[in-house]
Order: C-alpha cells, then sequence, then structure tokens
C-alpha cells in the first residue's frame, strides 16, 4: 500500500438520461480527477452505486475506468458483494483488469448471521486467499448496519497479509480511527471518507490519505498537499475555502450522490446526472442552492 496515500476521488458512475451507463462520462469523470492532481481513484463504492449494477456492468466499469486512468495514478476498485463467491470473482476481475487493489465492504448481511463476527473473519480471510493484490475495509457501519471493532478489523489486517488498509466512517469514526493506530502501532495506513467533511481531524490523527467525491476533487487535493508540507495553517485556509461545499453535501447526505452528479453537471464534466433508481433526488430549490454555493468556492462561474 506504500502507493496508496493522498486523495482517491470515489466516482460516481455516470448514466445517461434513460439510466444506460455513460462511458464517454465515465472517462471524462476520471480525467478531470487526474487533471485536478488526485492521488489515485476509486470506483464503484457508494457514491458510484455499486448496488444497483449488474455484475456484468460492474466488470464493465472497472475495465473503463483502469482503461481510462492507463496507469497514471493507481486505481481501486469496489468489489463488495453480498456473497463471498461473487466477490472473490468480481475482485479477480479487478485484479486481472489492472486494478491496484480493491476495496470491501463487509456483506449487509452478515449483521443477521449467528456469530456475524466469524462469519465476517471468514468471508475476508477467503477473499484474501484468492487474490493477490492489496485489500482495503471499507467499515462504514452507519450505513451498513454491520459492526467490525476497531481490534476486529486489526486483527483481520495482521492475519491476512493483503488487506493492508481500511476506510473509515459514520458516527464516531475519528475515535474508531485513533483506536486502530493506537492497537496498530500506527503501522496500518487509514483512509477517511465523509466527503473529506473532516479531513483536517483525520490528518491531525494521522491517517494516509482520504476518499472522497469526485466533484470537487481539488478541494481535499490542496488541503492534504499543504498539510504534508507542513502548512497547516494553509490547508486549514483552502479547507474553509471549499467548507460550503461540504456542508451542503452533508446536509443532503440521503441524495449525496444526486449531488455528486449536479456539481459535476454544472462543472461540465458530465452530461447527464441521472441517478439510478430507487434513489433520493434533490429538489429544484436544492439544485439552485447547490448552484449558489459552487459560484461562492469559484468552481463555476
Amino acid at each position: 500500500m506504500s502507493r496508496l496515500s493522498g486523495v482517491f476521488p470515489s466516482l460516481v458512475t455516470v448514466c445517461d438520461d434513460s439510466g444506460d451507463l455513460d462511458e464517454e462520462g465515465e472517462r471524462a469523470v476520471v480525467r478531470f480527477c487526474i487533471e485536478k492532481g488526485a492521488n489515485g481513484i476509486a470506483c464503484l463504492l457508494f457514491a458510484g452505486e455499486f448496488y444497483k449494477f449488474s455484475d456484468a456492468e460492474r466488470r464493465r466499469i472497472a475495465e473503463i475506468v483502469i482503461d481510462e486512468a492507463n496507469g497514471k495514478v493507481p486505481v481501486l476498485v469496489g468489489t463488495s458483494h453480498a456473497g463471498t463467491k461473487p466477490c472473490i470473482e468480481l475482485s479477480k476481475h479487478a485484479q486481472d483488469a489492472g486494478a491496484d487493489g480493491v476495496i470491501i465492504t463487509p456483506p449487509y448481511h452478515s449483521a443477521f448471521v449467528i456469530e456475524s463476527s466469524l462469519a465476517l473473519n471468514r468471508h475476508f480471510e477467503q477473499i484474501s486467499r484468492n487474490i493477490d493484490i492489496p485489500i482495503m475495509i471499507q467499515d462504514r457501519e452507519t450505513l451498513t448496519g454491520v459492526h467490525m471493532c476497531a481490534s476486529d478489523l486489526v486483527s483481520v489486517m495482521t492475519r491476512c497479509s493483503n488487506i493492508q488498509s481500511v476506510k473509515i466512517e459514520g458516527i464516531g469514526h475519528l475515535r474508531k480511527i485513533a483506536d486502530i493506530l493506537r492497537l496498530a502501532n500506527r503501522k496500518l495506513p487509514i483512509f477517511g471518507g465523509m466527503a473529506g467533511r473532516y479531513f483536517l481531524e483525520e490528518l491531525d490523527l494521522g491517517v494516509a490519505g482520504t476518499i472522497p467525491g469526485a466533484a470537487i476533487p481539488e478541494a481535499t487535493v490542496h488541503v492534504y498537499k499543504e498539510f504534508i508540507k507542513g502548512n497547516r495553517e494553509l490547508a486549514t485556509a483552502t479547507f474553509n475555502k471549499f467548507l460550503a461545499y461540504l456542508n451542503f453535501f452533508v446536509l443532503n447526505t440521503l441524495a449525496f450522490v444526486a449531488v455528486e452528479k449536479e456539481a459535476l453537471k454544472a462543472r461540465g464534466i458530465i452530461r447527464s446526472s441521472n441517478v439510478r433508481e430507487p434513489a433520493v433526488f434533490l429538489k429544484r430549490a436544492d439544485i439552485e442552492e447547490l448552484t449558489s454555493v459552487l459560484r461562492k468556492i469559484e468552481v463555476i462561474s
């Protein structure tokens, strides 16, 4: 995971107005993030609505993103699945397609499995044995309802050599980050998320980077660059410049995919902001407010 540090925007999966995959739109978002200085990119996470696409579509999306990145930056592919076997198959495909790593969320159903902690451990151990590229566990308990405590995460990463990092977000995530770093003697790279809203606090704790949204990647890129140079004050000033967008994003969490797509459309990166059903959409007044915010932070005129 030595290359995997910094800002890895989580790509939306771009669809046209009919809901079909827009391959050129997806490529445009990849190019946009790289041009804005992203250290890497991630696809098919919650922002990419992996759960709304067939396995065949997910394979194609991974191929598009990896091909367009063309080795310029590392690519992490989300291969989460409700079942261990299909998760392994998607992970093998990502590896064969040239991904630099995969990101896997604990399967939702495991919260209902007797001895779920043991089931989760078996899930990740079996995946680890079947691929060679690095694995990042995405811990998002608030959304998934699946609990993995800090010691569980450190334990599975210690036993499986290619489970090398974890993305932590949700309620109480800063404490969990601190707990993992303490238990692992600060040797495990941790990434934050949540649109980068708490990136400064996460950096202060010692995270390796963040996986924010892809609509305004320069926000977290600039913060990260200044922070690692030791310019905490300038990093804070840069963060505050984009705070209006981050606050809007957090306040519209249920429609966060729509927020990202509307912002990318307003910036001229994609043609359609269509979100596959089922979805929560922004109202016209919300879109007008978002447009005002984008003007305020000077990413559109």
